[in-house]
């Protein structure tokens, strides 16, 4: 399992944006695309992160992502700082498919951080 940060696995927002890379040759050329890091997400007034509609602020959260020919599976650590500076920590949370949901504009329940706490995701 492994555990993103800010250096090894970057969270992702849904913005993409494409760079052109200039002509290869026989009046081919080459795009790429990427997705913008994220670390951070202010929630709504219910305590919500954005939808996938907000695509700058929306974070990508990935159970596993197919790397060099295998698969390499993530985990998160979330903290919540309330408006008061209290700070509430979740580690070791680990997406499955229980997170994935029918209609990805409906938000459904996953992980709730209470503030002044820390803890272990349970599994």
């Amino acid at each position: 399992m492994n555990e993103v940060d800010r250096i090894r696995y970057r969270p992702e927002n849904m913005e993409r944006y494409c760079v052109e890379t200039g002509d290869v040759g026989e009046g081919v050329s080459q795009t790429l695309r990427w997705h913008l890091p994220i670390d951070e997400t202010i929630t709504d007034r219910n305590g919500h992160t954005p939808l996938p509609d907000d695509r700058e602020h929306t974070v990508i959260v990935a159970d596993y992502a197919l790397m060099w020919g295998r698969k390499v599976e993530f985990s998160y650590t979330i903290r919540a700082i309330g408006p008061d500076g209290t700070v509430g920590v979740v580690t070791k949370v680990n997406p499955g498919p229980k997170w994935y949901r029918p209609d990805r504009m409906k938000p459904t329940h996953t992980v709730t951080v209470v503030l002044g706490e820390q803890r272990i995701a349970p599994q």
